[in-house]
């Protein structure tokens, strides 16, 4: 089969999103170190965050959704045959619950703010992007 440019859809989006993903954590890393230094300002950095992440996880989820569809319609194979795919779809999870944590803390849902809530978030935070890398460094094999 010829390939198709389209086989790097999903490459690329998700390099993208793996960029914004790394800002996205920068920038919630940064929201809290200044949540615990008490300084001043943590509501532009918060409105940056909130702005930021918005964009990521959609993307992040657009560009996973991708991968299957780019493997079955563009490569003609079966989706989910591939060590890639189950670490990615565990990364998708790992990205749908800290969005769901962190929109429980945007909304001020009592169950998420305390610290123990937003350690929560940040571990579920930093486990997409590990777990995101890994997917990556699987990906890469099945690149034509």
């Amino acid at each position: 089969m010829e390939s198709s440019p389209l086989v790097y859809l999903h490459p690329t989006l998700m390099g993208l999103g793996f960029l914004l993903a790394l800002l996205s954590l920068r920038s919630g890393m940064g929201l809290r170190r200044a949540r615990q230094q008490k300084r001043t300002g943590r509501a532009a950095l918060r409105r940056s965050h909130l702005l930021l992440v918005k964009i990521t996880v959609p993307w992040i989820v657009l560009g996973f959704a991708a991968g299957p569809m780019v493997r079955w319609w563009v490569q003609g194979e079966t989706p989910f045959q591939t060590a890639h795919a189950w670490i990615g779809l565990t990364a998708a999870v790992l990205w749908s619950t800290t969005a769901t944590v962190g929109h429980m803390l945007e909304i001020g849902d009592k169950r998420f703010t305390s610290d123990k809530g937003r350690d929560i978030h940040a571990i579920l935070s930093f486990s997409a992007v590990l777990l995101s890398a890994v997917a990556g460094v699987f990906g890469y094999s099945l690149l034509p």
